[in-house]
């Protein structure tokens, strides 16, 4: 009986044997199947990421390219164009969608298809540098509207500083020198550990193209040592004889009432022609304004305030702090200005302006050209000085031959750069701002430049159209992610336009640094970043965490977002980072020309601060979101 039995075992086995290699092998052909599936999904997905991500570098300005820029990527991945979908998911979120079959060998002998659809998705969102300091077109002060009432961005304008200026004078990115370790990130040896040799990004969007020509104009672009309060001629020193004291505008300043009066006559009513070439008519009608010695009234509103430092005149030797504004081009790297393409040709050169001396004991130029003692323009449109002329001829005025003069700069907008309809396109373009340019080529740094001083001046954009500067709503100029700027506060709390924050940064952080923010003579003030005026914005921003460079204790509101008892002793010099909650209901009016624009509120009494605001979103300018 147990040889029977064994033998039935031994069929029992062999049956079970059978099954059991049927299961494996269906189990191995599934494995085989599913396994294609895994591939085929990972793959799709890394294509969809891909995708997304690059269409999404070219949000908001170019949804069009972003569209073919995802597809082109998504095709490079092995995929076909009826494969693909590609959707603008908000005005700068882009989502990409790819289905794919695979064929499936060993599944449909128990059941399964013959292909198998795969598919994958990917939002990706790009956030790049913040928008800071204006939500339309120009940014700062605009003296030429007192004329029809409608003065633009009062207390501000932007500021540069010479590469040899002391940090602590407000410049946190472009000056090279500390005085001692006791600025924000500076060596004990004395250099600025922030310096940024690229100076400072200005991006200019173009939302369409109405067949105007875009222009941007510069207003004050030169260097000239007035003083904050425009009433100071600096420090002038005799050869090696040493210092010599500082000269005021009441003695060697810009003109008198008597030269004003007669550069106002020279033109009103017609032009002022001299040696062919001739003065616009009413060039200077408002020149008991635009030329008033000090700050005054209405009159206050032209005096920018360059710093006194510019054009210093030691044993015989004179260093100019020159400004130059290079134009960029759009590209495909919003998040990186200084690869987008130089624009440097005859109607958009990039360009250095010379800096001004008003009358030293070496150099005898601006204010000898705006106050000669013996008659009017010789026939070369220059002043003379006590019968001489001055070779520089500063008072030449032609805007079309390429030279800049003084008379075309000071306390005027200057055509700095024309894009031609036929060759503007939507994107983003950027204005770079240095002071440290080649000689040689301006659109490389030159390390070795030695100037100081502080110019002050004001940007705008705008189409040129028959009835003057145009931007029809679809021109933007702001700082990219930093704001140079130069306030001007005798007292009050205005509310400046510090940065766009969107509703994509929901539930996210904004971080703002204000460098050397405090110096006042009035006593202590108080500033504080508040949400946009949109309906559905917070009402406050809440949760407010403050630090200060150096760790000193310092005052502030967390609830309302409120930095206290702001002091020069305290801040002068010093980063405060302040990082912002964004809410996770947050939301604003993105489609509005001020919506969305968060700003930061001030009360001082007599500021007069050069100062330097940064802004960032917290993660990546690119990213995937879903």
């Amino acid at each position: 009986m147990t040889r029977q039995r064994l033998a039935s075992d031994r069929g029992v086995a062999a049956m079970w044997l059978a099954l059991m290699l049927g299961l494996f092998m269906g189990f191995a052909a599934m494995a085989v199947d599913l396994g294609q599936w895994y591939i085929a999904r990972t793959r799709v997905q890394n294509a969809t990421d891909a995708a997304a991500l690059a269409g999404a570098a070219l949000l908001p300005d170019d949804p069009v390219d972003a569209v073919s820029e995802a597809t082109k990527v998504a095709v490079a991945h092995g995929y076909q164009a009826s494969e693909i979908q590609v959707t603008l998911a908000g005005g700068s979120q882009l989502q990409v969608e790819i289905t794919d079959e695979v064929d499936n060998v060993f599944l449909p002998a128990i059941g399964f298809p013959n292909t198998q659809p795969i598919s994958g998705s990917a939002i990706a969102e790009y956030e790049g540098s913040v928008a800071m300091g204006s939500p339309d077109s120009q940014v700062g002060n605009d003296p030429e509207q007192l004329s029809n009432g409608s003065f633009i961005q009062d207390d501000l304008t932007l500021v540069i500083e010479g590469p040899q200026e002391e940090k602590y004078n407000g410049d946190r990115f472009h000056t090279q020198t500390c005085n001692g370790s006791w600025p924000s990130y500076c060596s004990s040896t004395g250099v600025n550990q922030e310096f940024e040799p690229d100076g400072y990004f200005f991006t200019i969007n173009v939302e369409s193209l109405p067949g105007h020509d875009l222009v941007i104009d510069i207003f004050d672009a030169v260097y000239a040592g007035v003083g904050q309060s425009c009433d100071y001629y600096g420090n002038t020193y005799e050869g090696s004889n040493g210092y010599y004291g500082d000269i005021y505008m009441s003695t060697y300043g810009l003109p008198s009432y008597d030269e004003r009066t007669y550069l106002r006559d020279i033109t009103t009513g017609g032009a002022y022609t001299f040696g062919g070439n001739e003065i616009p008519e009413d060039y200077y009608a408002d020149a008991h304004d635009r030329y008033y010695p000090y700050e005054s009234g209405d009159q206050a509103y032209w005096c920018l305030g360059d710093g006194i430092d510019g054009v210093t005149t030691k044993s015989g030797s004179t260093v100019r702090m020159e400004t130059t504004f290079i134009l960029r081009g759009p590209d495909n790297t919003p998040w990186n200005h200084l690869d987008n393409p130089v624009i440097d040709n005859s109607d958009c050169p990039a360009t250095t302006f010379d800096a001004f001396e008003f009358l030293s004991a070496y150099d005898n130029r601006v204010m000898d050209l705006l106050s000669p003692p013996n008659g009017p323009f010789d026939d070369e449109g220059r002043y003379g000085h006590n019968g001489s002329i001055d070779d520089e001829g500063e008072w030449f005025v032609d805007p079309d031959d390429g030279v800049w003069t003084f008379a075309e700069t000071f306390r005027r907008w200057a055509r700095f750069c024309t894009v031609p309809s036929g060759s503007l396109q939507v994107g983003e373009y950027v204005l770079q701002v240095r002071t440290n340019a080649s000689d040689a080529d301006p659109t490389v740094a030159d390390l070795t430049k030695n100037a100081e001083g502080a110019n002050m001046f004001s940007l705008r954009a705008g189409f040129d159209t028959p009835s003057g500067i145009d931007p029809m709503g679809d021109v933007k100029l702001a700082a990219a992610g930093r704001l140079p700027i130069n306030v001007n506060l005798d007292a009050g709390n205005p509310e400046f336009y510090l940065a766009r924050v969107l509703p994509t940064s929901r539930d996210r952080t904004l971080t703002v640094e204000l460098f050397d923010a405090g110096d006042t003579n009035g006593g202590a003030g108080w500033i504080q970043v508040l949400p946009p005026d949109d309906p559905g914005a917070p009402a406050a921003f809440d949760g407010c965490v403050f630090n200060i460079d150096g760790g000193a204790s310092i005052s502030y509101n967390s609830s309302t977002c409120t930095l206290q008892n702001v002091t020069h002793s305290t801040y002068n010099g010093k980063v405060v980072v302040i990082d912002v909650p964004i809410p996770e209901s947050y939301t604003c009016n993105d489609t509005s020309e001020t919506g969305c624009w968060v700003k930061l509120r001030m009360q001082f009494t007599d500021a007069h601060d050069v100062t330097t605001w940064t802004a960032y979103i917290s993660g990546d300018p690119v990213r995937l979101i879903q």
